[in-house]
This record gives C-alpha cells, sequence and structure tokens, in this order.
C-alpha cells in the first residue's frame, strides 16, 4: 500500500486526502451530530411536559397531604366498635339545650357498613323550637368528641298563632366507628 502512495501524484495525494475528509465528516454527521440533534430537539420538547407533569405531582402530593391530614384528624375522633352510644349523646346534648321535651322522636336507621368503617344514622324530629336553640344544638353535635355529621336537615315553620317564631326541625345525624 505503500507503493501506491508513492506512485501517484502530490495533487492525486491531496483529492484522496480531501475525500477521505470529507468521508470521514459525513460519518461523523450522520453517526454522531445528527443522533445528538435529533436527541437533543426531542428532549427539549418533553421538557414542558416533564415540568408540568412535575407541577401535577407536587399539586397531587400537596392534595394527598391535606387529604391524609384530615382523615387523621377524623380517625382520632371515631369510636371504637360499641363505644359510643348516639342515642344517649343525642338525648344528654338535647337536656343540655333546654329542648328535650320538644323531641317528637328519635328513629334509628339502618347502619351502613363500608369497611373499615359503620356509618349508624338516627334520624331526629324535634317540634317547637327557637331558631337559636336549633343553631346551638347542631353546632354542638358537630363539635362532639366523637365524629358527627349532619347528613339531612329539614325546618318547617308552624302555622299555630300562638308558636309563630317556633320551628319543626328534622335531621339525621350520623356516628361513625371503627369496625
Amino acid at each position: 500500500m505503500s507503493s501506491f502512495f508513492e506512485k501517484i501524484s502530490p495533487r492525486e495525494k491531496l483529492f484522496l486526502l480531501g475525500g477521505a475528509t470529507l468521508i470521514g465528516f459525513v460519518f461523523l454527521y450522520l453517526y454522531v451530530i445528527d443522533p445528538t440533534q435529533s436527541k437533543t430537539i426531542l428532549l427539549n420538547q418533553l421538557i414542558p411536559k416533564k415540568e408540568s407533569a412535575i407541577q401535577s405531582f407536587n399539586s397531587l402530593s400537596d392534595e394527598y397531604i391535606f387529604l391524609e391530614t384530615g382523615i387523621r384528624s377524623i380517625e382520632g375522633r371515631l369510636s371504637q366498635k360499641n363505644q359510643f352510644s348516639l342515642l344517649s349523646y343525642i338525648e344528654k346534648v338535647a337536656t343540655q339545650h333546654q329542648v328535650r321535651d320538644k323531641i317528637a322522636n328519635i328513629r334509628s336507621m339502618t347502619p351502613i357498613s363500608q369497611s373499615p368503617y359503620q356509618e349508624i344514622p338516627m334520624e331526629v324530629k324535634l317540634e317547637g323550637i327557637p331558631l337559636a336553640h336549633i343553631i346551638s344544638l347542631l353546632a354542638t353535635l358537630e363539635t362532639a368528641p366523637y365524629y358527627l355529621r349532619i347528613k339531612r336537615l329539614n325546618i318547617k315553620t308552624r302555622y299555630d298563632e300562638s308558636d309563630k317564631d317556633k320551628l319543626d326541625v328534622t335531621f339525621v345525624v350520623s356516628a361513625y366507628e371503627k369496625m
């Protein structure tokens, strides 16, 4: 091969060197530069998508932490099975707010089991109560040491002339307990 290079003229050597250099640059472009540029363009297009995914993940993480904190605080107020009597608590609160004699009926409803919790609803009907007593009674139920929730509330005005400022109230209050 060295005899081949000795036989060719300097001009032909220059053409061969130029051709080899050109072929080297073409291979360098085709196998190094172009794939790198294509990958860079693709990655630059993916950056906004990944940034929005990170923002979405962060907001979901914050929401999860908020909900987890709420669940822990609620679970801290849940009673163990058969540890809390909703009926006796309602009667106690009604006595505190001086409306025990206004209770028309308290009806126990079918418990709803959703593992690992059980919901125990009760329907309470009160007749002839001023609005201020209703509000304080419901506020006391909502801030009970155990987790209680007013699920349905129906307030009706009385049509008796003597009791115009008094109301009839029917509500469903639910207690929750761990199974």
